[in-house]
């Protein structure tokens, strides 16, 4: 899979939220994602940090949307 940004990423998953794929309170999954995304966890922490900061997802130890 084609090398992605963290901005990319982060405009994705936050497609996913809005159609449903993810569910209110769902824990996303960094490794799962990461390998979904063909991406290492760097980037997609950086996205998963884009959409905590607008408030999508909220992190204690592991994102959830």
């Amino acid at each position: 899979m084609e090398q992605r940004s963290a901005v990319n990423i982060a405009n994705s998953l936050e497609h996913m939220i809005f159609d449903g794929t993810f569910a209110d309170g769902d824990r996303l999954d960094e490794v799962r994602l990461a390998e979904q995304f063909g991406v290492s966890r760097t980037p997609l922490r950086e996205a998963l940090q884009r959409l905590e900061s607008s408030g999508l997802v909220t992190s204690g130890g592991a994102a959830h949307v």
